[in-house]
């Protein structure tokens, strides 16, 4: 057998290796079955941050620290105090640039479930309240039509442009809870 030959098996085995090993981490870590357990949702109050600037200010602070984590920006009102963010989908695993996923067991679940993280945050003069809602896609399981229109659930690529289109009946996004760590991230960004 040639040097080369067995490098190159070498080289394919620990790749293999790898690959299973990080598939058994994100398996353990989403909790197998029983799947994360988010928070569940509650009114702003519960999460709170105080800043030492100008509302404008803080709202311009958090705004960039959105951004960089990758979630644009749906509604940003300075006069009412009012930041929204549009709906992002969770990081995957190869995704090594992404900063939403806080928490090993977050991780996890945004690679084995179909989940979105929206934020929503209020401000006053001194105060932020948040929160970081997680929604997941659901698909009914007496959805009809799903064999049928299996190719439109998902990716469809036109160019260069790639998008999701879903059927309007049996499939829906519904709220599973908070990332709390995200918000605690967001809230003391000041």
């Amino acid at each position: 057998m040639k040097p080369e030959s067995l490098k190159t098996r070498f080289s394919v085995f620990l790749k293999a290796i790898t690959a299973a090993v990080i598939a058994a981490a994100i398996f353990a870590a989403s909790g197998c079955s029983q799947g994360l357990r988010f928070e569940e949702p509650a009114e702003m109050s519960e999460a709170a941050n105080n800043y030492n600037c100008s509302k404008k200010e803080a709202m311009n602070k958090l705004k960039e620290e959105l951004e960089e984590t990758g979630f644009k920006i749906d509604k940003f009102d300075t006069e009412k105090g009012y930041l929204l963010t549009a709906p992002l989908r969770g990081g995957q695993f190869f995704e090594l640039w992404r900063r939403d996923n806080m928490t090993l067991q977050a991780a996890g679940y945004s690679n084995i479930q179909s989940i979105v993280r929206i934020g929503e945050f209020e401000f006053a003069e001194g105060s932020v309240q948040g929160n970081v809602l997680v929604k997941q896609l659901r698909i009914d399981k007496d959805y009809e039509g799903l064999i049928s229109d299996i190719n439109n659930v998902f990716t469809q690529r036109s160019g260069m442009l790639a998008g999701l289109e879903l059927p309007e009946e049996g499939v829906e996004w519904s709220i599973v809870g908070r990332d709390k760590a995200l918000e605690k991230r967001f809230l003391t960004c000041f």
